[in-house]
């Protein structure tokens, strides 16, 4: 039907004939059907602020005199009940009625919109249901984000009704559901309930691809209930170790068929699998086995992966008859040169590799931790795209991995940064970086090395401008960090106290200390790596990539192969136009990268050219683009730079003249101040105040050293204590704290060398005095408190002895000294202690016949005198009495429920003293049942014991319970969510057995179904 507007009214029709509903059956709808009684003339379905017309009523073809009309929400629409004249007063909607005694009602609903408002729309996930079934309605603005707060009613709540985001099906028939929100025109969407029992769902059955095996089943969904047969053929060669329906094992026939009953949700089968004769295999897309070598006693493969793979390692125990699998984590990065990624859809794979090169697997048995490592050794398919090159640097959530082992040399040259970088690696975990400016005066120095279990790093080299490797190089340092064998041995070693420089502290380094693996990583580490330079020169193949103010883009991938050594040289031409929308920006970007690689992807040499040019140079006219007369000549070079690396083995590269580094390291200690100056300005004493943290950067720590060329004062801080109690180490960030009142002699050092230490004495002062004390649930463990309510009242059971974290502001001032104030009438029900060190109040109560509100307050000689007591409130709760007894036996749906939960005939809960197994759980669980008479589910139930209350779980994976109970009107309620469907089901049905969610995740997410007991 078409619309057409007629003055500010939205007409449908000049008479338009309206559904006949009989309020007595409680049955209406938006649209106009024939009526052999009332029918309602001149109607609209829409009308804006301040719109009138005139209804008429007719009764076959005579005009009927004497009918009321009314109006279902007035502050939305009134109507002359005489007249029938309807006037729009504000946003919403309305039901229009009009009656005649003798005839039946008739009903209209009228929407109102404000045009100066923006509108909506609301979507359902069905728009047809069945009794007992919910849907989803979401709504979103004109600009397309979902909206919150939205309001939304039903017209006939004898239909359905709605909440929260869900729309629940009581009875058939057709409702308008409407959707209201400030600032927005309302949204009406048709939902119709269908007479009838739902059709029996079906559920997908999928199975995992799984390399080296072929399953085989006649169906691909069934229904609940329903037995399903397939079968398992493995590849010559290939062991089908397991098959699991839904992480649950099935038993084979014996001839590789199997058989299962479908549960009332989709299921996934996948295999487990291995070479018949193999100890370590890679499986997945691919199966291969890695052979062990005589002469290294690795387990080596070389495969030619032609498009992408996900994969998996795994060993083989022929004792146990068990296969142990390898994650991503378990890849060596420092020995592997490979593109490795986690897949976003991994199943049983763990890594993914790009296609198109030749990769060699490494399994070293002998090592303590990864002991796999990857590395590419050809490029079978040179790049023709952005993507394929892109796979030969970009190492995605593998950063280091991209590095090759046997670089020798590294040089750079930045013609715009006015830099010429030089790194050579020595054999014995040492290399040098020389950096000069093109005029060949020497303005940075780059020295690492590893020498008796001490890694020593000289680098002033700051390259944050023309190095991207670690953004955060931006301050000149150098350091020496002991190495320990393992990351756990570095972890517990108290060198972690010290302060760290700038760029330090990640991948295992902590302060002064590193692992073995990590520190000759470090030792052998440049600048201008392949990561770097990528960031560099990614513009170059990601023209297209930028959203703001592109206009046009465009790019072109070439690669040639020299046939005589297998190198290839690849060349981009790209460029991009960005013009905005206010004129304000027109740049025209030429981008020029050509980069030689040997067999394996490495990089020989390369250069790269970037150039702007402006709108006297180039025509930005859409449809016209094009360089002007002379413009090609008239760029600006952004950025132009080449870059050249060699290769090979170390076992002759000696290093005959490193530099002298010790001006770069601090020989003597001239003076030291350990102070707080808002304390103390007594140069002649060192003051802190408490919680105070020891070093460079909050300021309590300042140094005079020499030589002045020194970068390492970041290392000195405090290695001793004479007394830990006053100053001792920060559990929190490795540093020396003061903690208590009183004095301590400190020495000041690095902790690795043996280089100048110095003694100082340090006064922690109690000077400052605390105005306020709060609890803290967010610290700690709550320690049997029920609750932390707000900063001054906690909950807690009577007959326990609970801990909650007490602060006090501000943390400078000293705790030592707290006295609690119980009233006289409350002390032989509670009683407090504090630990100061730890900040936990020690809460222990007795038995209390009703919640009981205990209050107390705080004093101490450390309080601020002006401020008055501290309150605070204990709420002390009886301890639930629960038992075994109470929950045993059979329970019924209560009769008040929530109108969203609809109709609970049929269902039933049941608790057994029957015990299961529930996995990661030593306590003991019992075996509960629930069913809607149709679908049955059984769950996990305990009484912890603590608080006594009921805690439940599901014993199917992927499902989920969610239950409510009270011990004082013995209510349970429950919801049991069904595992989430695979693409292809309804998405907007929702998957719960009993209950439902609210949309509401943050504060009230579920409804819950509830039983009591039979």
């Amino acid at each position: 039907m078409k619309k057409r507007k007629m003055g500010n009214i939205l007409v449908l029709s000049a008479l338009l004939t309206l559904s006949v509903t009989a309020l007595s059956a409680c049955k209406e709808d938006n649209t106009t059907q024939t009526s052999t009684d009332i029918t309602i003339g001149n109607a609209v379905s829409q009308m804006e602020v301040g719109d009138s017309l005139t209804l008429t009523a007719t009764s076959g073809e005579a005009t009927l005199e004497g009918v009321t009309w009314s109006s279902s929400n007035p502050t939305v629409l009134t109507v002359d009940s005489a007249l029938g004249t309807v006037i729009a007063h504000s946003v919403g909607s309305a039901t229009i009625t009009a009656s005649k005694e003798g005839y039946t009602s008739t009903s209209i609903t009228i929407t109102v919109v404000d045009p100066t408002l923006e509108n909506m729309s609301i979507t359902l996930g069905a728009t047809s249901i069945y009794a007992g079934q919910t849907t989803t309605i979401s709504a979103k603005s004109e600009s397309g984000f979902t909206l919150d707060n939205v309001t939304y009613r039903s017209s006939n709540e004898n239909f359905a009704v709605v909440g929260n985001g869900i729309v629940r099906g009581l009875n058939p028939g057709t409702t308008t559901i409407t959707a209201t929100r400030e600032g927005y025109n309302p949204a009406t969407a048709t939902l119709t309930v269908l007479e009838g029992e739902a059709p029996a769902q079906t559920y997908l059955i999928r199975f995992n691809d799984i390399t080296g095996v072929t399953f085989s089943c006649d169906v691909d969904s069934a229904e609940a209930g329903e037995t399903v047969q397939f079968s398992v053929t493995p590849d010559e060669g290939i062991e089908v170790l397991n098959v699991t329906m839904n992480g649950t094992p099935l038993e084979s026939d014996g001839s590789g068929h199997y058989s299962f009953t479908m549960p009332n949700q989709d299921v996934t089968i996948s295999a487990s699998i291995t070479l018949a004769n193999a100890e370590i295999y890679v499986d997945g897309d691919m199966t291969f086995a890695l052979i062990e070598t005589e002469t290294t006693g690795l387990y080596k493969a070389t495969q030619t992966i032609p498009e992408e793979v996900s994969l998996s390692f795994r060993q083989k125990d022929e004792t146990t008859n068990t296969v142990k699998s390898f994650s991503i984590q378990d890849i060596d990065v420092y020995k592997s040169f490979a593109k490795i990624e986690n897949p976003a859809d991994y199943h049983n794979y763990q890594f993914t590799l790009p296609g198109g090169f030749t990769y060699e697997f490494y399994f070293d048995k002998n090592a303590t931790t990864r002991p796999i490592y990857i590395r590419r050794i050809s490029v079978d398919t040179l790049p023709t795209n952005y993507t394929q090159f892109e796979n030969l640097f970009d190492s995605g959530n593998q950063r280091l991995s991209v590095f090759p082992q046997d670089v020798r040399t590294v040089a750079y040259t930045n013609e715009i940064d006015n830099v010429k970088y030089n790194f050579t690696r020595y054999n014995g975990n040492k290399s040098v970086a020389k950096i000069t400016n093109l005029q060949g005066v020497e303005t940075a120095l780059v020295y690492k090395s590893i020498d008796n279990g001490v890694l020593t790093i000289v680098d002033n080299y700051v390259e944050s401008d023309t190095d991207q490797t670690s953004r955060g190089d931006t301050t000149p340092f150098s350091l020496r960090a002991k190495v320990y064998e393992t990351e756990s041995e570095a972890a517990s070693s108290s060198l972690k106290t010290l302060d760290e420089p700038e760029g330090w502290g990640s991948n295992g380094n902590e302060g002064s200390v590193t692992n073995e693996a990590e520190a000759i990583f470090q030792a052998n580490y440049y600048s201008h790596n392949y990561n770097s330079l990528e960031f560099e020169f990614m513009d170059a193949y990601r023209t297209g990539f930028q959203s703001d103010y592109l206009q046009s883009s465009n790019i072109s991938v070439s690669s040639v192969e020299n046939a005589t050594d297998h190198t290839f040289t690849t060349t981009i031409t790209s460029y991009k136009t960005l013009v905005d929308s206010t004129n304000s920006i027109y740049e025209h970007y030429v981008y020029n990268l050509e980069i030689t690689f040997d067999e394996a992807g490495k990089i020989l040499e390369g250069s790269y050219l970037e150039t702007l040019y402006g709108r006297d140079a180039y025509d930005f006219t859409l449809g016209n683009e094009g360089f002007l007369p002379g413009g090609e000549q008239k760029g600006t070079t952004v950025n132009e730079f080449n870059f050249a690396y060699t290769y090979g083995d170390l076992s002759d590269a000696t290093s005959t003249d490193l530099p002298d580094v010790s001006p770069y390291f601090i020989q003597t200690i001239d003076s030291i101040r350990i102070n707080n100056d808002d304390e103390n300005t007594d140069l002649s004493k060192n003051v802190l105040r408490r919680n105070d943290e020891i070093s460079i950067e909050e300021g309590t720590l300042e140094i005079e050293f020499s030589p002045s060329t020194a970068l390492d004062v970041d290392q000195y801080n405090v290695i001793s204590s004479s007394d830990e109690k006053v100053i001792g180490p920060s559990n929190i960030y490795y540093l020396y704290q003061a903690k208590k009142e009183g004095s301590s002699t400190l020495t000041i050092g690095n902790g690795v060398t043996n280089g100048p230490t110095v003694e100082v004495n340090v006064e922690v002062a109690n000077s400052v005095k605390f105005h306020s004390a709060f609890f803290d649930g967010t610290k700690y463990n709550l320690n049997t408190v029920v609750s932390v309510d707000t900063a001054n009242i906690v909950t807690v059971y009577d007959q326990s002895k609970s801990q909650v974290y007490l602060g006090i502001t501000p943390d400078t001032a000293s705790n030592q000294n707290l006295t609690f104030v119980i009233p006289e009438q409350y002390q032989s029900i509670v009683s407090l202690s504090y630990d100061p060190d730890t900040y936990l109040l020690t809460i222990v109560t007795q038995k209390v016949a009703k919640k009981t509100e205990v209050t107390f307050t705080i004093e101490s000689p450390d309080k601020d005198p002006e401020v008055s007591s501290i309150g605070f409130t204990i709420n002390i709760l009886p301890k639930p009495t629960t038992t075994l007894d109470d929950l045993v036996g059979n329970w019924v749906p209560s009769k008040e429920q929530d109108s969203m939960i609809g109709s609970t005939k049929g269902h039933t809960l049941v608790f057994t003293n029957e015990t299961v197994t529930v996995s990661d759980s030593q306590d003991t669980w019992y075996k509960a049942t629930v069913s809607t008479g149709t679908v049955s589910k059984d769950f996990a139930y305990r009484i912890e014991e603590t608080y006594n209350t009921v805690e439940a779980r599901s014993i199917t994976s992927g499902e989920y319970v969610y239950i409510d109970y009270n011990s004082e009107t013995h209510e349970f309620g429950i919801v049991y969510e069904l595992q989430g469907s695979w693409e292809g089901q309804d998405s907007g049905m929702s998957n719960f057995l009993i209950g439902t969610d609210t949309g509401d995740e943050d504060y009230n997410p579920y409804i819950y179904e509830y039983f009591v007991k039979a």
